[in-house]
């Protein structure tokens, strides 16, 4: 494990450097463990500060299929507290303060989709939100399913509160559901109002340092986008008929004058 986690490190250090061909960053993930739970935050991390953009936020949260069934509000409370008590908490093992969590119990939404949520704030993470919540989906022409989604949202103050927020999330989610789906997402700017063709300079040299092999490409007025599939073995996510584990953004703001810069694996999650 220490050797998985020394060659995680050197492939996110070359990352800055630009020190890897794309074979050579293909060879790097297939002896990383895929699965580590601070490659994803420090490959955003990476892409960021090639872009010279300073964080300023982050979100990560998993989204997880619990049940093909139609659960009660009942349930979902019960449900939804249970993987509370496990995720706001200090440690591992940990008893959870009562008085840091905040129950909110929703009523029917809409008639397709019942809602329990539970909130609360990480340990030495002020600013932060830490939610659960749990839905009952009855949508037409699919089949029922009880799903929980676990978010932490926080402002970026150091890079440890961002790889331990993707951990807990992470570890949470697996102990839920052997199959989770984990997103990341860090949200930075530049303090300048980029034109269009500076923006795509900007994301295709990001992309590139994170080994994006013929990224998909969209640009409008304000908004740039690219999206593909980074050979540092990033969880992926299919696509139409590809597969995609990063993607990035840039959104010039005409009234700031300064120019957002997402970063999101396998998507960006967060509105812009």
């Amino acid at each position: 494990m220490r050797n998985m986690r020394k060659l995680a490190s050197v492939a996110i250090l070359l990352l800055l450097s630009g020190g890897l061909t794309y074979q050579a960053g293909q060879a790097i993930a297939a002896r990383v463990n895929v699965q580590s739970s601070t490659l994803v935050p420090e490959a955003l991390l990476a892409a960021l500060a090639n872009a010279k953009a300073s964080p300023n936020r982050f979100e990560v949260h998993a989204w997880l299929t619990l049940k093909q069934v139609d659960a009660t509000q009942g349930s979902l409370r019960q449900e939804a507290l249970s993987i509370a008590k496990n995720f706001l908490q200090d440690t591992p093992g940990a008893r959870t303060n009562a008085s840091s969590i905040k129950e909110s119990v929703h009523a029917r939404q809409q008639p397709n989709m019942d809602v329990v949520a539970v909130t609360g704030t990480l340990p030495g993470m002020p600013g932060s939100v830490a939610s659960v919540l749990c839905a009952t989906l009855t949508y037409p022409n699919a089949p029922v399913q009880t799903v929980a989604v676990i978010r932490i949202t926080s402002p970026y103050e150091k890079q440890t509160n961002f790889l331990t927020s993707y951990q807990r999330v992470a570890q949470v989610a697996r102990e839920v559901t052997a199959h989770p789906e984990v997103n990341a997402t860090l949200i930075g700017s530049v303090s300048r109002e980029l034109t269009a063709t500076t923006r795509m300079m900007l994301l295709s040299s990001a992309m590139n340092h994170l080994y994006v092999n013929r990224p998909h490409v969209t640009s409008y007025t304000y908004t740039s986008v690219m999206s593909g599939e980074s050979s540092l073995g990033l969880p992926n996510l299919a696509v139409g008929k590809g597969m995609q584990n990063v993607q990035m953004a840039a959104h010039a703001n005409s009234f700031t004058h300064r120019t957002e810069i997402l970063v999101g694996s396998p998507m960006i999650t967060v509105e812009y």
